[in-house]
């Protein structure tokens, strides 16, 4: 029988740091394991255009939306339209952004960004969804920068060109 409120266990995984932590508290018993499948428990998630279907990929996204903090999205076309809630920390890496715009539905909490993004197009992003960006790394032949005013907590961007490097801390 258990004796702790749910509210305090699903309080006590947002303490804990990565899935496979996750995971071994859910496996202690089975009241703990059908509380956190049920209300999610992923910290993480990493898709590839090989791995999964997106759309697995975004049921996942809104399953485990409470505790994910991480995205990991590898080749896959225009991913920013599948995500449900954008985690703090995300990484773009050979996605295809459709005329090489990004351009999330709403403004996402997103503090930790990264795109590498080495086609030929120019990256164009609307900064004003992302309010709450700290860190930018952007790996691309070119990019869009005009509106990055919008980011009001960025502290760092590090633009990497092909064998150039910039870094501007503020």
């Amino acid at each position: 029988m258990n004796t702790l409120p749910d509210e305090l266990l699903l309080y006590i995984l947002d303490f804990i740091p990565d899935n496979q932590t996750a995971l071994t508290l859910s496996k202690t018993c089975k009241y703990i394991n059908n509380l956190f499948h049920k209300n999610g428990f992923l910290k993480s998630l990493s898709t590839t255009s090989l791995r999964y279907d997106i759309s697995d990929f975004s049921n996942m996204n809104i399953k485990h939306k409470r505790t994910l903090n991480m995205f990991h999205i590898y080749g896959i076309k225009d991913p920013h339209l599948w995500l449900y809630k954008w985690p703090k920390t995300v990484y773009f890496v050979s996605c295809n952004f459709y005329k090489g715009v990004i351009d999330p539905y709403t403004k996402v909490d997103t503090e930790n960004l990264s795109i590498i993004d080495y086609n030929k197009h120019k990256l164009i992003i609307n900064w004003k969804k992302f309010p709450n960006l700290i860190y930018l790394n952007l790996e691309c032949d070119d990019v869009e920068m005009n509106g990055i005013e919008e980011c009001k907590n960025l502290k760092k961007i590090v633009l990497k060109k092909s064998t150039t490097t910039i870094i501007k801390c503020f």
